[in-house]
Order: C-alpha cells, then structure tokens, then sequence
C-alpha cells in the first residue's frame, strides 16, 4: 500500500471527526452504532461517571482530615469513600470496552486468518438447570455503640440453598457455517474496532423438532427436584472473542495505541480522554459468526 492510499483513510477520519460504521461481512449490513438514549458516545459516560465520584472523593479527602476531622468517623468515611470510588473506576477500565479492543489488537490479515478460524469451528449447544429453595436462619450480632457497651441481638435471614445444577450438550450431526466472508474493507482503514456476535438457527424442521424435545426433555427430569426450578440454554464458539482492534500496519500504528498506554493513562484517572482520542482515530466494524445445525 502507498503512501497516499494510507492517507486517504485518515484524511477522512479527521474530517469526520468521529468513529464511522465500516461495512467488512460479505452477507450482512450493519447501520450506524446507537446506543441508549440514541447516545453513540454513551458506552463511556459510565466510566466519565466513576472518573467525577473518584475526583470529588479525592478532593473531599484532606477536607474531611482539616475542616472535619472532629466529626465521628469522618476521616474513616473518607478514606473509604476513595478506596471504593477508586475500585470502582477502575474495575470499569479494566473490563471497559476499550480495555478488550486494545487486548486483542491485531493486524488486518490475523483479522482474516481468525474469522476463517472461527467459521470452522462447530458450535456448542447446551441446557443448563438449577434446583434450589429457600431456608430461613438466624444469626447472632454483637455490635458495639459510642459509649463503649456491647449489645448482641438475634436476626433472621433467608438463604438460598442450591440442590442440584445440571448441563447437557445438544447433539447434532451435521452443521453449516453461514457467516459470509470478511470483505477487503477491513484493511481500507488504519484502525477499526471490530464486535464479533453470534447466532445459531435449527437447519430444518426436523430439527426444531429435535431441539425442543431436548429441551422438554431435560425440563421434565429435572424440574421436580426442589422447590424452585430455573433454567437456561447457552450458546457458545471455542476461542471466541467478543471485541478486537484491526490495525492494517501494526508497525506504522500511533505508539500511543497500547494496553500499557490505556492503563497508565486510568491509573491516573484519565481513562475517559483516552477513550474518546481512541473513538476519534477508530472506524467501528461488526461481523456477526452464524451457525446452522442439522439432525439426521
């Protein structure tokens, strides 16, 4: 690739200002990225959120040591006020979407090479079930007032008490990988942040047939176990990952798109620029990894 076709991508990224729907599944069109409250921004507003309560505690801190430090537990308050406004922040910049772009950072032919990967794997089908009820038990408090006397008291309180759990894999015969190609698009960008969905669908009546009996099979073993009964089918791809970042040179990326980057820039409390000079210089992608299954 020439110099000025690598421009040309950039040039059109600065213009616009903001990350772009790129078009990369052969089979299927994705419309422009909106999120709640029609906010495309809005996947951050968590994190701009948690960044304002950890500044604000941070700020309360020597406030409450000098101006409050003669109220009770004030200066205990605030130390804990920090401590988990802070975790908090950044428990949501570790599994933030941002975080795992920039874990699975790839080059645009890997990107190829791992949707092909992926399309040959056959899908897991399974049926899960949990037997429980609900006891009531007591427990014994000692708690201890401003005056220094020890009160105990006697509480009651309901717990869940899990019986029995069960999974059982669907069994096919046959599958179909009905995904599409990845088209050449995915290297028409020099960043594209690229969500990777699933689907499945029975291939034929027969097995819809088979796939409900399964699960009204199962249900009826084991729903009269306990009490309560609750249960859920999944659906599952070996060595899947939801999110990843395609570079179409990774030697000629900005040094400043890193992991490393991204968590030295939150551990100072500016993970919310990043994000948003990363949503800046990224164009947004979607392909979507459908499977058909089939019963003889």
């Amino acid at each position: 690739m020439s110099a000025s076709d690598e421009a040309g991508p950039d040039v059109e990224m600065s213009k616009a200002g903001d990350s772009k729907m790129v078009q990369i599944q052969s089979n299927r069109t994705y419309d422009e990225r909106v999120f709640c409250c029609c906010c495309r921004r809005s996947p951050h507003v968590r994190c701009l959120i948690f960044t304002f309560l950890a500044v604000g505690s941070i700020v309360y801190l020597p406030i409450a040591l000098t101006v409050l430090r003669s109220v009770a537990w004030c200066d205990i308050g605030a130390y804990c006020a920090v401590g988990v406004t802070y975790l908090t922040y950044f428990i949501d910049c570790a599994f933030g979407i941002t975080s795992r772009h920039l874990w699975f950072m790839r080059d645009a032919e890997s990107v190829y090479d791992y949707v092909k990967r992926i399309k040959s794997v056959p899908p897991l089908l399974a049926i899960h079930c949990e037997c429980y009820h609900y006891e009531t038990r007591t427990r014994h408090i000692t708690e201890t007032d401003s005056q220094g006397n020890t009160h105990t008291r006697t509480e009651t309180y309901t717990e869940k008490v899990t019986t029995h759990t069960e999974t059982e894999n669907f069994s096919y015969d046959r599958w179909e990988d009905h995904s599409g190609d990845i088209t050449v698009d995915i290297a028409s960008r020099r960043y594209i942040k690229v969500d990777y969905e699933k689907t499945w669908n029975c291939g034929d009546s027969r097995t819809e047939n088979a796939w409900q009996k399964f699960q009204n099979d199962f249900n009826r073993r084991n729903e009269k176990r306990d009490t309560h009964y609750s249960w859920h089918t999944s659906y599952s791809i070996d060595g899947l990952h939801g999110h990843m970042l395609s570079v179409t040179d990774l030697s000629k990326k900005s040094p400043m798109l890193a992991w490393r980057w991204y968590f030295l820039f939150s551990i100072f409390l500016l993970s919310y620029p990043y994000r948003m000079w990363v949503e800046g210089i990224a164009d947004y992608a979607k392909f979507t990894f459908s499977k058909h299954v089939f019963v003889n």
